[in-house]
């Protein structure tokens, strides 16, 4: 909801013009929706290893980078945009490590 006005208050000055401002807020919207995938995320991985299970964070990070690399190839060709493509698509990522860590 806040997020043109927190970009245009840290960046719009100098080189970063308004026009600049709309995608760089529109990837913040998308990166905030991940933030409680990696919240959770840095207390799953250490629990994962403290139990004696280094199999599970592992398997989960290579099903992630094979995720990662196909939306990333995905979603910027056209569907989100370019920026909020790749933001959406990090977001997507960590809701995929995410919900299989919880498996």
């Amino acid at each position: 909801m806040l997020q043109r006005p927190i970009i245009s208050v840290i960046y719009q000055h100098g080189r970063f013009t308004a026009e600049m401002t709309r995608p760089t807020a529109g990837a913040l919207e998308f990166l905030c929706d991940s933030l409680v995938s990696y919240a959770v995320l840095k207390v799953l991985t250490p629990a994962f290893y403290a139990i004696g299970n280094g199999n599970t964070p592992m398997v989960v990070s290579f099903l992630a980078i094979g995720a990662n690399l196909f939306l990333n190839w995905l979603l910027p060709s056209g569907w989100v945009g370019d920026i909020a493509g790749l933001a959406f698509s990090t977001s997507l990522v960590a809701t995929i490590i995410f919900c299989c860590s919880t498996r």
